[in-house]
């Protein structure tokens, strides 16, 4: 990946059939993280919505 600031989110699909339905779930929260020149860096989903 190029050096820069980036958002992630994450899903879960816990059926597998690569759709959002009921039961998934979803970070909805805006975070970011930067890769500087050969960095590494750790991040954490947090899991805030499940679809009912």
């Amino acid at each position: 990946m190029h050096l820069g600031t980036y958002y992630y989110y994450a899903v879960y699909d816990a059926d597998g059939n690569n759709t959002f339905n009921s039961g998934d779930w979803i970070s909805t929260a805006n975070t970011t993280f930067a890769l500087t020149a050969r960095g590494t860096t750790s991040i954490t989903a947090q899991i805030n919505l499940t679809i009912a």
